[in-house]
């Protein structure tokens, strides 16, 4: 008696495994679906990104050269900038100097 009682709970769990189961391909299915009506509808755009890709990318590298360039413009205008203030205090103190 006690035995039968143990296949037949054993025997709802397995029902219950393979509904489980059966749900989960049924939305992998449908995300399947979605998936693919959404790239059917997006291929145009797709297919553009990717032939512009070369493009945007050499659009890139012109960026980042250009802002290094920029960044060795600034750093050298900044030692330039030392420069000068170094020379002009310099000349100051030169100057105070001779007054002396």
């Amino acid at each position: 008696m006690i035995w039968e009682v143990g296949i037949l709970l054993g025997g709802i769990g397995v029902l219950i495994l393979c509904i489980c189961a059966g749900m989960m391909l049924r939305d992998a299915g449908m995300t399947l679906k979605s998936v693919t009506r959404i790239s059917l509808e997006k291929k145009g755009e797709i297919e553009s990104i990717i032939d512009h890709s070369a493009a945007i990318t050499e659009n890139i590298d012109t960026i980042t050269n250009n802002a290094a360039k920029v960044t060795s413009v600034v750093s050298i205008a900044t030692e330039v900038a030392k420069a000068v203030r170094n020379k002009n205090t310099y000349k100051e103190e030169s100057e105070e100097g001779e007054k002396h």
